[in-house]
Parts: C-alpha cells; structure tokens; sequence
C-alpha cells in the first residue's frame, strides 16, 4: 500500500512538472522578448530625442528667430513709410514730392552710406518734412547733407535733421544755431544771407548755407560706407532689406491672425464663466502639445530602462505566487500575492533603477518558480492536479 501511494504521488509529480517546465520556459521566453522590446524602446526613443534636438536647433528655431526678425524689420518699415506719408498728407505737398518719390530718395541714400532707408525715412525726412520752407531740389539736398554732418560730427540723424531744418527754414537765426554747433560763417556770409532773405530770395539763402555745410561734411557719408567697416553695414542693411521682403509674406498671416484675436476677444467678453472656463482648459491643453510631443523621445528611453525592473519583479512575484498555492491552495495564493506584492515595493523603494539588480532577481525568480513547481501535485494545471492527487489518494484503503 505504502508503494501504491508512492507510485500514484511520482507519477503526478511528473506531470506536473512537465507542466510547470512549460510554464517556466514560457516566462523565460517572454522576458527575452520583453528584453528586445526594451532595446528597441530605447533606441527609438535616443533616435526621436537626438532627430527632434538637432531639428530643432537647426530649422525650427532659426527659422522662428528669422520670422520674428524679418516681420519686426518690416514693421520698423512700414511705421517709418506711414509717417512720412502722413507728414506729406498733412503738409499739403509743400516739399513739392510724393510719398513714393521720397521712398525712392531714402533708398538711393541708403545705398551711398551706412544708414538703413527706414532711419533715414524717420529721421531724416520726416523731420525735414515738418519745415515747410524747405522744398523742391533744396530739400533733396538738404537730406544728403544731413547724414554727411552726421556722419562728420558722429551724432544722430534727427538730431543732425533739426540742426540743418532750422538753419533752412529760418536762415538769419538758423546760422547762429549752426555756429554753436561748430559750423561757422564768416561776417561777410552772414550779410549776403540776410540781403537775400531780406529780398525774398530764400532758396538762394539755403543754398548758400548748404554750399558751406558741402565744404565742411560733403562726401562724409560716402567715405564712411567705402571702408570695411561701412561696407559690413550697408549688407547688414541689405539684409535686413530682404528679411522685409520675407516679412511681407507673413503679413496677411498676421493680419488675418489679428483680426481673428480681435473677434475672439469680443466673443469671449460675451460667455459666460462656465463657457470661458472650458476654453480656457482646451487652450492649455493645446499649449502643452508640443511639451508632450518633444517628451515622447525620454518617456521611450524611461519605458525601455523600466521593462527590465518590472520583468525582475513580475517574476519573483510568479514565484512566490506558485509555491504558496502549491503548498496552502487558493488561500496560499493570495498569501503569496501579499508576501509577493510587499517584496516587490521594497524592491522598488530601494532602488527603483537598478534594472541589472532586476534582471539577475528575474532569473533568481525563476529558478525558485522551477523548484516550487517540481513539488507541485498536478498534470495540467494547479487546481486539476491537487484534485487527481485527491482522487488517488482518496481511492486508496486507509492506512
């Protein structure tokens, strides 16, 4: 009888043991695989960061800095452009030229010195404009020499612009002005000056005012664009001239942009609190889009280094899971669950990044799975081999 027991107990012990053997090559399998999927991960994960960094200092924020840049140059332009036209509206004309023909004017002076056409237009012409005794070639004239005096005297356009307006507008007093500002007349060019305002003859004052100021300055500002110095300057305002033409292309962007902003501020004075409330958390979603998208790269290499932990972990947590139900049944199963579960957040609050650590416990796992299932009374499964043992037993006389 003692012999029958022993036969009945073997035959089952090798039944289950080849069932758990399949079931130990099964996890050995799944964390090869698993192993691949964490290289791969990984991989692809340094792949995406390393293509989206170099993406985006390459392209993307060149390419942002370019756009910002050329539709600011434009706007410089474009208020520089509105003003003297409006100085030309308001005026009635009386320089005796279109906005257009000074735009032309601007850009001829900006090609013979270092001053961008957008200053010389704000500065220079501009300021000019606003003394309506100053027309026709006089005033053409009186730009050129104005960067000459600037350029000479090293201060700025407007400044400059002020000086040489007055001295025109007003030639008797504006020479005096000139004087404390280092540009002198003899005795004699002061009393011809006076006669001729004094007669009427007031374009022939400027001129005799602008011969001087030609003596002293003229060809300034030429000679400072011939040098390198000015040469580097006049292509940085060529450049900035096409980054104008590139900022044009964004224009309708931005303006059709605006007014939408404009029609959302309205609509969104009229909702409600609820209404604003839920625009306003879609609108942080969509902000934190792209976050997300340049995170994926690092959340792959995180998953990639995590797989192994979870794989070491899963597989101490199987064996201690199998033997406790081998041993206690459907109660010892949920024993080791617990004592399996508390292990596992140990392991993770000790050293949550070890991912060698947690392969070596993986096979460690194994190893202890194998053991427990070469004791375990079964064919096919847990619960349908500790019933046939049952049956064996329970056929058997009673010893």
């Amino acid at each position: 009888m003692d012999e029958r027991i022993r036969l009945i107990l073997d035959g089952s012990d090798r039944g289950a043991s080849r069932a758990f053997r399949a079931v130990s090559n099964d996890l050995r399998a799944m964390d090869r695989v698993l192993g691949q999927v964490s290289e791969r991960a990984t991989r692809t994960g340094r792949a995406l960061r390393n293509v989206g960094a170099g993406m985006t200092a390459g392209i993307s924020a060149p390419m942002i800095a370019l756009g910002v840049r050329s539709i600011s140059l434009l706007a410089t332009q474009e208020r520089a452009m509105a003003e003297v036209e409006q100085a030309v509206i308001s005026t009635g004309g009386a320089a005796g030229f279109t906005a257009d023909e000074l735009f032309r004017v601007a850009s001829g002076l900006q090609n013979m010195s270092t001053y961008g056409d957008e200053d010389i237009l704000n500065k220079v012409t501009g300021t000019l404009l606003t003394f309506v005794r100053v027309v026709g070639p006089e005033f053409e004239r009186a730009q050129g020499l104005v960067l000459d005096m600037a350029t000479a005297l090293e201060t700025d356009l407007q400044s400059a612009a002020i000086l040489v307006g007055k001295a025109l507008d007003d030639p008797i007093k504006g020479i005096t002005a000139l004087g404390r500002s280092g540009v002198q007349f003899s005795d004699d060019q002061k009393a011809v000056i006076e006669a001729l305002v004094e007669t009427g003859r007031v374009a022939d004052a400027q001129n005799l005012i602008m011969n001087e100021l030609a003596r002293q300055f003229g060809g300034q500002a030429a000679a400072a664009a011939a040098t390198l110095g000015g040469e580097v300057q006049q292509l940085n305002n060529a450049f900035g001239d096409l980054l104008e033409r590139v900022g044009s292309g964004f224009a309708p962007f931005v303006s059709g942009a605006t007014g939408v902003l404009m029609g959302l501020t309205g609509t969104m004075s009229d909702m409600s609190a609820e209404t604003l409330s839920l625009v306003t958390v879609l609108g942080g979603l969509v902000v934190g889009i792209g976050p997300v998208l340049a995170g994926l790269g690092f959340m792959a290499i995180g998953v990639g280094a995590l797989i192994p932990v979870l794989t070491g972990a899963a597989g101490a947590l199987a064996a201690v899971g199998v033997a406790a139900y081998a041993a206690l049944g459907p109660f010892g199963l949920l024993l080791g669950l617990v004592v399996g579960g508390a292990a596992a957040w140990r392991y993770f609050a000790s050293d949550a990044g070890a991912a060698e650590t947690a392969q070596y416990d993986a096979a460690k796992g194994t190893e202890a799975l194998n053991a427990a299932l070469g004791h375990f009374h079964g064919t096919n499964a847990p619960a349908a081999g500790k019933a046939a043992t049952a049956d064996h037993i329970s056929g058997c006389p009673s010893l």
